[in-house]
């Protein structure tokens, strides 16, 4: 049943894209899959193992964002520095809504650290990192 979404995973542990990853799905309280696939600081990862969730407000945001389109007609293909204008630092003038939205910023890599931090500054790091060459 997720054959093509394991093999997905396992292809982007070969390219170097993410060391590891854990998936689970369940519906209406049945699990339907639970594993994990590749490595963690420590070694094999297992579906025990408790992750960082990166982008967790994603899912959250997505959807808020589809409502903006909805209601207002935000559009998706607007530039993010229409929003935030210091987001162009670097060359990310013309990196769109979608962009982000879809992983294809070319920012992945933003480091903003693992330390609490106010959100003001998390986001002036964003919007001083580079994006990747390619």
């Amino acid at each position: 049943m997720f054959e093509a979404s394991i093999k997905e995973i396992e292809s982007g542990i070969e390219a170097g894209l993410h060391p590891g990853a854990q998936a689970y799905v369940s519906l209406q309280g049945q699990t339907l899959l639970n594993g994990a696939w590749g490595s963690s600081r420590e070694g094999a990862l297992t579906p025990a193992h408790l992750t960082l969730w990166l982008s967790s407000c994603k899912p959250i945001t997505a959807v808020a964002i589809a409502q903006q389109v909805e209601r207002r007609g935000l559009d998706l293909d607007l530039p993010v520095a229409n929003f935030i204008p210091a987001f162009a630092q670097h060359g990310k003038g013309a990196i769109t809504l979608r962009h982000v939205l879809t992983h294809q910023g070319g920012f992945r890599s933003a480091d903003v650290g693992w330390k609490p931090r106010p959100w003001s500054t998390a986001v002036d790091m964003i919007c001083g990192s580079r994006p990747e060459p390619s």
